[in-house]
């Protein structure tokens, strides 16, 4: 029986010495493995903010561009259609059209308008129109939308952002009656 243990051992080959630092390299590996994932995390959510504000202002664009034509009916008919200013290249005989004569109730109800079509259609929670909606001087739409940014994936260092992140966009458009 002797015999068979050591020949056992002669095929084994020699016995190797464990080093000091072997497993080292994967205590590495497995540290840099934790950063790239963290790190991945953090791209994700930061495209995720960024596609959602890039969503949010094209649809604010839109209202916008949609409220912009949408007149104040009792300014308009009270002062009139207007016969016109200057016209831009300084001659007298013609005339540019008045722009389209706006309110801050019109351009509200346009936007409410619009956003409860085009909204559902968005990838984000419906938008909020926002205070600063309406018209600054009678003639140029002004449209603000408040939306919360979903994160896809939520990792130790973007808990606070769990909820979401707010994304605020304006835009303004203005229309030319001619």
């Amino acid at each position: 029986m002797t015999r068979a243990v050591t020949s056992a051992r002669s095929w084994a080959g020699p016995r190797r010495r464990r080093a000091d630092d072997e497993g080292q390299v994967t205590l590495l590996i497995l540290g840099y493995a934790v950063v790239v994932l963290l790190l991945v995390t953090v791209v994700a959510a930061a495209t995720s903010v960024h596609l959602t504000r890039h969503r949010l202002m094209g649809l604010a664009d839109a209202a916008a561009l949609d409220a912009a034509d949408a007149i104040d009916t009792e300014r308009f008919y009270t002062s009139g259609a207007g016969a016109g200013g200057p016209a831009p290249g300084g001659s007298e005989q013609q005339t540019a059209p008045d722009p389209v004569p706006l309110s801050d109730a019109s351009v509200r109800a346009s936007v409410t308008g619009y956003l409860a079509v085009a909204a559902p259609l968005q990838p984000f929670p419906a938008p909020q129109v926002g205070t600063g909606t309406g018209t600054p001087d009678g003639v140029t739409a002004e449209v603000t939308l408040t939306t919360t940014a979903r994160i896809p994936l939520v990792s130790s260092v973007l808990r606070p952002w769990a909820d979401g992140v707010r994304v605020t966009v304006t835009a303004r458009a203005r229309a030319r009656a001619g």
